[in-house]
Parts: C-alpha cells; structure tokens; sequence
C-alpha cells in the first residue's frame, strides 16, 4: 500500500511512518523542509507541503497521484506566527480530505485529540471542528481520539522525566488530575491494522492505555524507573499554574501553555477505550513503559574509536551513562562495524558523529553530541551551543575538528596518557 503521511516529522508521525515502513508499506511523508526531511528520515519518500499555508484544494489534487491512503498525523501545541491552529488543525487538513474526496481517494485516517469535543480552547475546538467536516465527506474515513500519547521521544515524555527527577516534583493542585496515557507504539499499531483490515470506516474510535492513573502517580512510576529514591510533591495552586501557562504563551517557550494546561486539568480518559479490540491485547501500560529496557535506551552514539579525542568522550559519556543507562554506544572505526542497517556509507558516517534516536531519526555533528549530553542529563552544559546566535559557530568549530580530528588527537594524546580537548 503507498501511503501519504502527513505530520511526518512529528512524534507521532515519526512512529506511524517508521511502523508502515517495517510492514513493508510505501509511505511518503509531507515536510516544510523537504530536504531536512531526508536527511534526518531517509527510509520514507518526502514531499514539500505545510498545512499553513497549504489551505485549498488546488494545491493537494495533483500531490494525491498513486497513494491508496492517506494518514493525517499533524498537529502542534503552540500557536505561532506562522501555524495557527485554524491553518494546521482545520484549514489545511480540510482542503487535502476535500481533495482526496474529489480524487476518488477513499481511505482515510485521522488522529485527533480525546475530549475535544468538550474542551473549548482553541487546540481542541479546531480538533474537533475537523473531526465534524471530515463525517460530512463522501470517504472511509476514521477518526483516531488518543489519550495523552506518549514514548520515549515524546516532547511530553522529556518533560515528564525532567519533572519526575527533582528532588521535588511540582504537580497542579494534588497531581490528582486523571490521565490514560497510550504508547505511540500501540498507536501505530492501530493505524497499521485499521489500514490492512479495512476496519471501522466512518467511526470516531477511542484509545487509551490498559488503565487510569493520576498524574501524580504517573510521575511516580517514572522516578521509580529512573532510580530515583522517593517521591516527593509540591503543590502549585492551579490560579499560579494558570498564570504560568500564559506567560508561557506570551511569551511563545516553555512546555507548558493554556492549552496543554486545559487538557490536563479536565483529565483524559475513555469510557468506550477501542485499543484492546484494535490491538489483539491489552494496550502498553505506563509500568511496563517506565521498567522497560527500551524506555531506558533511548539513544545509539556512534563514533570513531580509531581518533583518540573522539574515544575519550565517548569513555566520559560512558561513565556519565552508568547511572541512566540511556545511550549505547557503536564505534564505526571495528572491523565487525556493518553500516548498512544505517542507511549511509561508510564514508559519511566517518565524516561526522551520528547518533539514532528510538524513532529511527538521525542526528549529526552537534546535534548528536548534544543529545548524548541530554540523555546523561549533562545537556545543560551544551545548551548555549544550539542558542540562534551561537549555532552557526559551534557547528562551524565542530566541521573543522571532525576534519582534523586525527592530527588533533595526534598532538593532544600521549602515549599512557589520557586524552583531552
């Protein structure tokens, strides 16, 4: 089945993508940045488009050309200057149903939000706003209403983790506020099957993990897992989590906004949960998430162990790793390295470092070295490097010691001696 995907580079569509690949579909994904797309996601096929600015049905007839489906997975938390959530959640995705309506392209699936349709800030009423035009087409449309997704990857589960390794973990209110997390895993799954099966066109279906469980003890579970000892809570009075939230939105940073914050203190659960019929089993649960091996690996940091610079970081990041147990660690410089499961030649590989997140997606140069820092929780110290102003430089500094990395280590290096920069 050839598959257009939509929201691609997303986290959840990062997910869907990968899952169609590994069921030996064709997926191509729709980017604004066509070319970053294919470089950090070589496995799909990738086309320019941006629900923004893509918002009537002329620009979408011709791109439908060949697919037999169409997954819609886009979606953002924050408004900004140029992606509203009437262009990315309404207008853009409205105009490419209307055009797979008139090209006689009939499946469809889309993932929405659950409780949209009870929630009146503006994520979750354009959310639904879509979920109602897309009923009113002449397609095999389904409507995916998720819990709180979550993997990882997942920019919540990175927040999720930060709060859970304070010594105090902030909560709103008591942290009583009741969640049904589903793993984007589970999710993908669903996607796959409702594609080869056929299944439950016309129906608005929705997903949630194996049981409820309150954010505090969500949090919980996860220090649990990091090795954290104890849970300690502080309360913040929901009028002060309030006025965080739209000073983060005034200010357009921070995880946090209005409208993230409306869903989690209206809480986020099903009484009609899909995903256990859709599934063959019951759905992940946030223990077997927060315990798993793979929760906890998150990232592979290739380097070259024949530059001697290059393996002494690694060696650092190694002990700094001992704790977490979040990265692993390949040198691409052993004769038993094979790079093709990588996608790259052998020779690019060596030209700069890479690391792979669990999506798949591909990092280099500072951008791999940055995100190993942050799985050991050190990504503070490299922060500044990826600040606007700042990025072209350290990017720069880098190209060159990557290109003369031998001769560096060469000089720095002592025979018995350690390393260093």
């Amino acid at each position: 089945m050839r598959i257009l995907l939509t929201g691609a580079t997303g986290f959840i569509g990062r997910h869907i993508g990968r899952a169609l690949l590994e069921s030996g579909h064709e997926v191509v994904g729709c980017s604004r940045n066509r070319h970053a797309a294919f470089r950090d996601y070589p496995g799909l096929g990738w086309m320019h488009a941006d629900f923004a600015s893509d918002r009537t049905v002329e620009p979408w007839r011709a791109r439908l050309t060949g697919f037999d489906a169409v997954v819609n997975a886009a979606g953002i938390l924050r408004e900004k200057a140029d992606r509203s959530f009437a262009a990315v959640h309404f207008e853009g995705p409205r105009a490419l149903f209307e055009a797979c309506a008139e090209r006689g392209l009939r499946r469809v699936i889309h993932v929405s939000a659950l409780g949209c349709e009870r929630n009146p800030r503006p994520y979750a009423e354009t959310k639904a706003r879509l979920d109602r035009h897309l009923a009113t087409l002449d397609l095999d449309w389904t409507v995916l209403r998720p819990s709180l997704v979550y993997g990882e990857d997942s920019p919540s589960s990175k927040l999720f983790r930060f709060l859970a390794r304070l010594p105090v973990i902030p909560v709103v209110a008591d942290g009583g506020q009741w969640l049904q997390p589903i793993h984007v895993e589970d999710l993908a799954r669903i996607v796959i099957r409702l594609l080869e099966d056929g299944a439950a066109h016309g129906e608005v279906l929705e997903l949630g993990g194996p049981s409820r469980v309150t954010y505090r003890d969500f949090l919980a579970e996860l220090r649990a897992s990091l090795h954290e000892s104890g849970s300690r809570f502080l309360r913040v009075p929901l009028a002060v989590a309030r006025l965080g939230a739209q000073a983060s939105d005034l200010v357009g940073i921070g995880p946090v906004g209005m409208d993230t914050l409306s869903m989690l203190v209206d809480g986020n659960v099903t009484t009609a949960n899909r995903a256990r019929a859709l599934l063959g089993r019951d759905p992940m649960s946030v223990r077997e998430f927060a315990t798993s091996k793979s929760s906890r690996r998150g990232l592979v940091f290739l380097y070259d162990g024949s530059c001697g610079i290059c393996a002494t970081e690694s060696a650092r990041l190694r002990r700094w790793n001992r704790r977490r147990d979040t990265l692993s660690f390949i040198d691409i410089s052993a004769e038993s390295f094979d790079p093709m499961p990588y996608g790259k030649p052998l020779d690019e590989l060596m030209g700069r470092v890479h690391a792979i997140r669990p999506d798949g997606a591909v990092l280099v140069g500072m951008d791999a070295i940055r995100a190993a820092y942050a799985e050991v929780g050190l990504g503070w110290l490299l922060a500044p490097t990826g600040w606007p102003g700042m990025r072209p430089l350290f990017d720069a500094g880098y190209l060159w010691f990557a290109r003369n990395r031998y001769s560096i280590s060469k000089a720095v290096c002592r025979s018995g001696n350690r390393c260093g920069i």
